[in-house]
């Protein structure tokens, strides 16, 4: 859900404290100077400029205040924003929690956070959340006052994967967020293939797929690629859009021509990403020996890379570390 490749990139400045949207202050110093039509008002201007609200920050020329708003249309016990630029989830104490503030008696529910001009993020509201962090999927809320939404293709194979936590999500996109020019897909016709292949990993009750990707111009008898290895790897092709970034980056000739092998994590990836050395024996006694025998690429670890997000990311820095006669470079 939430690994797309913009909120690496983007400089996201957060605090823990309270942070207070100049308009949410405006609003409930109305409300207590007795303004009764105050909150209609607030209402009817989000109706027609949409939210969330994004709000100047005096002097800093690189952030903004955004606040994520939801007006109550059904009785709760809470409501949480869930989204990486608050901290990621709501697994925290105190004002660390991604709860939403109600202004006072008021319909208005409301969360701020600095976040920079050149950001763009993914967030989805969640009410009634109780005290094991659970919640029914009918209190997941897509928000009404946001039209910019992300729908991510869904897995078949595996539609419980804990990436696609829901079917669909809203888009944060700042004024300054840059075009997204690498996922873009080639208009060149220069456009590597994807091919897949199943293993069976000693743990495993199935074979998980392995795919692999050949630049455009591949030749089977030609010169050695480059590799990179990608832990998550149905995530990475299809939410991250990994073999568009690479299709530019050789076709613009920002890189060598490089093929990638992305494996799929398992419903185990909590344990089989944290420092598993028979995990790593499975990528490098198993996979790439089969993609080497197969395909032309180096067997240089200079020219090698492992990577990954979150628990794929720790796990190629071990890879990386365990075994840098294989790997020579970590993403």
């Amino acid at each position: 859900m939430r690994y797309l490749l913009d909120n690496l990139i983007a400089k996201l400045i957060m605090k823990n404290k309270k942070i207070l949207s100049p308009m949410i202050l405006k609003l409930e110093e109305d409300m207590n100077s007795g303004n009764d039509n105050a909150i209609d008002i607030f209402w009817e201007k989000i109706e027609r400029e949409g939210a969330p609200l994004i709000e100047d920050i005096e002097g800093d020329e690189e952030n903004s205040i955004v606040t994520v708003i939801w007006r109550q249309d059904r009785e709760i016990d809470n409501i949480f924003v869930f989204s990486e630029i608050f901290g990621g989830w709501m697994f925290r104490e105190g004002d660390k929690k991604t709860n939403l503030y109600r202004l006072g008696n008021s319909d208005l529910w409301y969360r701020s956070v600095i976040l920079s001009k050149k950001a763009r993020c993914l967030y989805i509201l969640i009410a009634n959340v109780n005290e094991e962090y659970e919640w029914r999927d009918e209190d997941v809320i897509i928000d009404p006052l946001n039209p910019k939404t992300y729908t991510p293709v869904r897995d078949k194979e595996n539609p419980k994967d804990i990436a696609l936590l829901v079917p669909t999500e809203n888009i944060i996109e700042m004024p300054e967020a840059k075009e997204k020019i690498w996922t873009r897909e080639r208009t060149d016709n220069k456009i590597g293939k994807i091919h897949m292949s199943r293993f069976k990993f000693k743990s495993d009750k199935k074979e998980r797929r392995v795919w692999i990707y050949t630049p455009y111009g591949y030749e089977e008898d030609g010169s050695d690629n480059n590799l990179m290895v990608f832990t998550d790897g149905w995530e990475y092709i299809n939410l991250v859009e990994a073999p568009k970034i690479l299709d530019n980056l050789i076709g613009d000739r920002h890189i060598s021509p490089t093929c990638a092998v992305f494996i799929e994590s398992s419903d185990n990836r909590a344990k089989e990403l944290i420092c598993n050395n028979e995990y790593f024996e499975f990528i490098t006694e198993d996979i790439l020996p089969w993609v080497r025998e197969n395909y032309k690429v180096t067997k240089n670890p200079k020219n090698t890379i492992i990577t990954g997000l979150s628990l794929g990311g720790q796990f190629a820095a071990y890879a990386a570390l365990n075994g840098s006669d294989v790997f020579g470079n970590v993403l």
